[in-house]
């Protein structure tokens, strides 16, 4: 992660190679790919490793293991199948929430599956809806993040500048986003060029 908030893409993924020896590496790639989603952090060849894994190696959970798929589908340029399996995760997560229905970052998850099956408007509404549960005024550690999904949401619908007014907020508190992740973060890739993108992933 430190590596990451310096910009530092090559030496993130040298660390994940390194930091575990001897640890399963189904469980390392799987561990990456949901925690904080950092599946963009891994080589090829480990991305490849993740899209092969079942299930059962993110504890059995179906609408995790969706998303999973549609994040790393979606950053290798699969559309198809990044929608396909946005679809899955939704229905999952739906399903997930009738039995915790407040459930913050549930709803965030469900939007950003719903973003990547191109559904804008529920998406939205689900992402705006996980933020409201759970803003960083309430959680200063968990409040951030859903302020970070929303901005992807935004993104991956094409609102620009909402996913921007988000960006500014977030570098204006503690969160580990930073100018130099920007750079290197794929999920951001389509604002580069944007004036208001160049100058917030422009400091350190």
């Amino acid at each position: 992660m430190v590596e990451l908030g310096t910009g530092n893409l090559s030496e993130a993924r040298r660390i994940t190679k390194t930091a575990a020896p001897g640890m399963d590496p189904d469980a390392l790639v799987a561990y990456f790919a949901t925690y904080w989603d950092l599946g963009w952090v891994l080589d090829d060849a480990d991305q490849q490793r993740a899209l092969a894994l079942g299930v059962e190696t993110f504890d059995g959970d179906r609408g995790n293991w969706a998303i999973v798929r549609a994040q790393l589908y979606g950053w290798r340029a699969d559309s198809a199948r990044m929608r396909a399996w946005g679809d899955t995760a939704a229905k999952e997560f739906t399903a997930q929430l009738k039995d915790t229905p407040d459930d913050a970052q549930r709803h965030s998850f469900r939007g950003l599956a719903l973003a990547y099956a191109g559904r804008k408007a529920e998406a939205i509404a689900e992402g705006e809806r996980g933020l409201a549960l759970l803003p960083p005024e309430r959680d200063a550690l968990t409040g951030p993040y859903q302020l970070h999904l929303l901005a992807r949401i935004y993104l991956l619908v094409g609102e620009q500048e909402k996913a921007l007014d988000l960006l500014e907020q977030m570098l204006s508190r503690p969160y580990y986003l930073s100018p130099g992740w920007l750079r290197v973060d794929p999920t951001f890739a389509s604002l580069k060029g944007n004036p208001r993108f160049e100058r917030l992933s422009a400091g350190r």
